[in-house]
């Protein structure tokens, strides 16, 4: 990595500037937390309680080389957040490299095609900037109605089951204009340990206001673990390992957005992930399991509601995201955009539904309010 990092340095800095846009984040957070995760050997995984931080992100376009850099108060870390170089063939042809994200996805709050991308946040409002690159290779193929990309990467994070880090993978991706109103997605998938999966979506405007998108992936095996039942008076029993367990494990979402002439708007998705955990599972859940807590949660279906109005310079919204026992994790952001540099966001979120509901029992904070002040400067 270092060596790769030297290269695309040494390619792109001559004749060039070398910082094109330096971002500041001041975060202060307040968290409120109950249950399980007050318990000593969870609450050592988790960030404070309450804290102010600051985050300082440098990013630039260098002849063709781009990059993100960040330091982290908190983590007291130096992190790479994107480090690529785009090369030309020719006007159809151009070839990836370095550390970068490869969006496929196509929902707000549910990405079945989120494959590429094991590090996205629980839904695209990543506040904090915290999208990192997986270290890969994309040939992209381009011509007027065909867009074709062939992948691949090697992440080399420290496995997670769970999360999805740590995993060499290899992909196909094909985007294909029907119409003016419509385009669908096509993706064949492999990762190491499990079967080659696909997948395929679709987005489609109705008309000048609102439009429909739906996405599904599937494969026999999974990386992610199941619980197994507890035996009494013992210690829990390890996961259960699904990566050959010849299942089929399909991930759905549909998704519907629509915005008013005044920009009033409202987008609600559903998903189901036969990867999640099964009712009963769900009832044998203990302390010893609490890291099965997903960035996309823990059970098989979910539900998701925002609303939000944005006038002037404020952007207003709602959103509530929904499990399936009628628990909710809700969430109120107010966004001021001060001027072209200078923007305050602040949120305040909690927990709802009954004391053995997901967000009551499973999720760390219970409620959480964030005032984030970012400044941005453009050389």
């Amino acid at each position: 990595m270092k060596l790769l990092v030297l290269a695309l340095f040494l390619a792109g800095i001559a004749n060039a500037k070398f910082v094109n846009q330096v971002t500041i984040i001041s975060h202060s957070y307040k968290v409120d937390r109950g249950g399980d995760w007050e318990a000593s050997n969870v609450a050592a995984t988790l960030r404070d309680t309450e804290k102010t931080n600051g985050i300082v992100s440098f990013s630039g376009d260098i002849e063709g080389v781009e990059y993100q850099f960040k330091r982290d108060t908190e983590t007291d870390k130096n992190i790479v957040q994107k480090l690529f170089y785009i090369a030309d063939v020719n006007d159809n042809l151009s070839v990836q490299f370095g550390k970068f994200s490869e969006n496929w996805q196509l929902g707000y709050a549910f990405n079945p095609l989120g494959l590429t991308d094991p590090y996205h946040p629980a839904n695209n409002d990543d506040d904090l900037n915290e999208k990192l690159g997986i270290n890969a290779v994309v040939v992209r193929y381009s011509m007027e109605d065909v867009h074709l990309d062939f992948y691949t990467s090697n992440d080399n994070k420290e496995r997670n089951n769970v999360r999805g880090h740590g995993y060499k993978s290899q992909a196909v991706h094909l985007n294909y204009l029907l119409s003016d109103e419509t385009d669908i997605i096509m993706v064949a998938h492999n990762k190491e340990e499990v079967k080659l999966g696909v997948g395929a979506g679709f987005r489609s405007i109705v008309n000048d206001n609102s439009k429909v998108y739906g996405s599904f992936f599937t494969r026999k095996g999974t990386t992610i673990p199941s619980v197994p039942a507890p035996i009494p008076m013992t210690a829990p029993p390890p996961l259960t390992d699904r990566t050959k367990d010849g299942k089929q494990y399909t991930h759905a979402m549909l998704g519907w957005h629509w915005t008013s002439d005044n920009n009033f708007s409202i987008i609600a998705e559903t998903s189901q992930d036969d990867r999640g955990l099964s009712d009963s599972e769900y009832q044998n859940m203990n302390i010893a399991y609490l890291t099965l807590v997903r960035p996309v949660g823990i059970r098989q279906q979910y539900n998701f509601l925002r609303v939000s109005k944005v006038m002037g310079e404020h952007e207003f919204s709602l959103a509530r995201r929904m499990s399936s026992d009628d628990s909710a994790l809700n969430t109120f952001k107010w966004r001021y955009d001060i001027n072209d540099n200078l923007q305050l966001n602040a949120s305040y979120s909690k927990t709802t539904g009954g004391a053995d509901g997901e967000y009551k029992a499973y999720f760390p904070d219970q409620s959480n309010t964030q005032l984030i002040l970012y400044y941005n400067l453009d050389f």
